[in-house]
């Protein structure tokens, strides 16, 4: 006889549409985020750096820093010291609040080598990563085409409608570039998983 194992699920989604535009999907992250700093916690996720050039985890303790790590980054971000900042606030009592996607959360929870009852974590179901270097080749073409370095990039921006979105790119002149990930070369090669690392063909996280 067959035994359903399946867990609940729920689904939610913010009710402020700003929030919800400016987030990947439902903006459920941010409410999470909110309420941990409401605490007088902190929150670990990923912002792209300040050239674009490039991703990687960040500490977050004030909510008017919350929007850095709204929002997709289609490539894979650096966690360097970032297990060992975890470790030290929980730790000193914080609550901590850890967004990232299935391997590096493994990473986090073997790096730690203990469960803290005051770690929470936010799995990104994951498509795979494109290698950072093509990303950063990506901006340095786009940079060179259009003359003017990138300071923000919206990976998913939904200005024209949740199915058909696209890539919004801003640049130091405060000039706006959106083009749709059906035109776009790097959402192209990500969609199609053209440029994927070999590893995520063989992730563990997954299982």
């Amino acid at each position: 006889m067959y035994e359903d194992k399946t867990s609940k699920v729920y689904a939610a989604y913010a009710k402020d549409e700003l929030l919800r535009l400016s987030s990947s999907s439902g903006g459920v992250f941010s409410l999470l985020a909110e309420q941990i700093l409401s605490q007088g916690g902190v929150v670990y996720g990923v912002a792209l750096s300040s050239d674009c050039k490039s991703a990687e985890f960040i500490r977050v303790d004030q909510l008017r820093e919350l929007f850095k790590l709204r929002g997709s980054k289609y490539l894979q971000a650096e966690t360097g010291g970032t297990y060992d900042q975890v470790r030290a606030d929980l730790e000193a009592g914080l609550k901590v609040l850890f967004s990232g996607v299935g391997c590096q959360i493994n990473g986090l929870k073997l790096f730690l080598q203990r469960n803290y009852d005051n770690l929470f974590c936010v799995d990104v179901i994951c498509h795979g990563v494109p290698s950072p270097v093509l990303w950063r080749k990506y901006v340095e073409h786009m940079q060179k085409q259009n003359e003017a370095r990138l300071v923000l990039v919206n990976f998913r921006c939904k200005d024209k409608s949740w199915q058909d979105f696209g890539m919004k790119e801003l640049d130091e002149n405060k000039k706006e570039v959106y083009i749709s990930k059906d035109a776009d070369p790097f959402m192209q090669m990500f969609l199609r998983n053209y440029s994927l690392r070999p590893s995520c063909y063989e992730c563990t996280a997954k299982k």
